[in-house]
C-alpha cells in the first residue's frame, strides 16, 4: 500500500463524505430494505439554525399526522456545513414520486416548511446505492449516534475482488473485534458505480482513540497485509464523522 493511500486512509476520518449513513430498523434479514437514497444540503452559512429548526417542525408534523414515510438525518462534523436525508426502500418502484394520503391535510403547511427550508440551502445532491447484505451486518437495535462512513474509489476491474475482500476479511473481523453497527453499499446512481461506500457505528469521537476493530481483530502484522492488499485495489478512501440529528428525523415508534 502507497504512503499516500494509508496516510488517507488513517488520517481522513473527518473528511466530508456522503459515504454510508444507516437507518437502523429491527427488523429481520428478509425484511430489511436494501435500497438507500442520501440527499445532500450544503447550507447557507448563515441560514444553519433556520434550517434545523424547519427540519424539527417538519419531523413533529410528519409524526402528528402519522405518516410512515421515515427518515433520519445526519449532520457533518466537519468541512462544508452539509445535512443529509437517508430514507430505505423495499423496492425500485417505491422511489416513484407519489403523494403521502396521511399528509393530505397538512398539504399546504408542508410545502410552507419545504420553501421555507430550501431558503437555507445552497445546493442539493442526490445518491442512490444498495446495501450489500452478504457484507454487512443486520440492521438491529438503535441508531448509534455517530458513524464513520467511507467513501472507497475502485480501480478498473477490481470491484468484485474488493467486494470479495469485504465480504470474506473485512466482515469477520469487525465482528470479531467488538462491532454490531457495518455495513456495505455498492453506488447505483448520482455517483461513479465504482464507488463503495461503508459505514460503522461509533459511541463518538472518543471511539477513535482506540486501535480500530479490524486492527485489533488481526492484530498489527495481518492489519498492514489487509491495508496493502486493499490499497493495491483502490484509488481513494475518504472518511467522515457523521451525527444523528434525532430531533429532526422521522423514525418509526419505538417497538
Amino acid at each position: 500500500m502507497s504512503t499516500g493511500l494509508q496516510m488517507t486512509m488513517t488520517r481522513r476520518a473527518c473528511v466530508m463524505s456522503l459515504g454510508c449513513l444507516a437507518l437502523l430498523l429491527p427488523l429481520s434479514a428478509q425484511q430489511q430494505p436494501l435500497i438507500r437514497s442520501i440527499v445532500r444540503f450544503r447550507l447557507k452559512p448563515d441560514r444553519v439554525n433556520d434550517f434545523n429548526a424547519v427540519m424539527r417542525e417538519r419531523a413533529a408534523l410528519l409524526k402528528k399526522a402519522g405518516s410512515q414515510r421515515y427518515f433520519t438525518v445526519w449532520a457533518a462534523q466537519s468541512g462544508p456545513r452539509e445535512v443529509a436525508v437517508v430514507r430505505y426502500y423495499q423496492t425500485w418502484s417505491e422511489l416513484t414520486p407519489s403523494r403521502d394520503l396521511k399528509m393530505s391535510d397538512n398539504a399546504a403547511a408542508m410545502a410552507n416548511l419545504t420553501a421555507r427550508m430550501m431558503a437555507c440551502v445552497e445546493y442539493t445532491e442526490r445518491v442512490i446505492d444498495e446495501i450489500v447484505p452478504d457484507s454487512s451486518m443486520p440492521r438491529v437495535g438503535s441508531l448509534p449516534p455517530f458513524v464513520r462512513a467511507s467513501k472507497m474509489m475502485v480501480q478498473p476491474g477490481k470491484l468484485n475482488d474488493v467486494l470479495a475482500v469485504l465480504k470474506q476479511e473485512t466482515l469477520p473481523a469487525m465482528k470479531k473485534g467488538g462491532v454490531t453497527t457495518w455495513g456495505v453499499a455498492r453506488t447505483r446512481y448520482g455517483a461513479p458505480t465504482n464507488e463503495l461506500h461503508t459505514y460503522l457505528g461509533l459511541g463518538g469521537w472518543g471511539d477513535l482513540d482506540q486501535p480500530s476493530p479490524i486492527r485489533k481483530a488481526l492484530g498489527e502484522e495481518a492489519y498492514q497485509k489487509y491495508l496493502a492488499k486493499m490499497g493495491a485495489m483502490l484509488t481513494s478512501v475518504e472518511y467522515t464523522i457523521y451525527s444523528l440529528s434525532a430531533d429532526m428525523s422521522h423514525q418509526p415508534p419505538a417497538q
